[in-house]
């Protein structure tokens, strides 16, 4: 489990991605994510059940606050 954990407005949004072979992000699967929020924090939390080796790779987990921010944070996960 992995969480992504951000301060602020209940109106911010928070996305998991995975890296693709072309660099580029795709969507992690919705039962993949559990976004929860709260007064203070939206978060959310990456859960991979039964890891396989194609799990593995660069997840990108980007906070959209209205109308215009966005930020993001990288991790890397292995699978052995």
């Amino acid at each position: 489990e992995v969480t992504c954990e951000s301060e602020g407005p209940s109106v911010s949004t928070l996305k998991w991605e995975k890296e693709q072979d072309d660099k580029s992000y795709a969507a992690v699967p919705n039962s993949q994510v559990n976004v929860t929020k709260d007064a203070k924090y939206v978060r959310a939390t990456l859960k991979i059940t039964n890891a396989q080796f194609a799990d593995a790779g660069t997840y990108k987990c980007t906070v959209s606050v209205p109308p215009d921010k966005s930020d993001y944070k990288l991790t890397k996960i292995e699978v052995k």
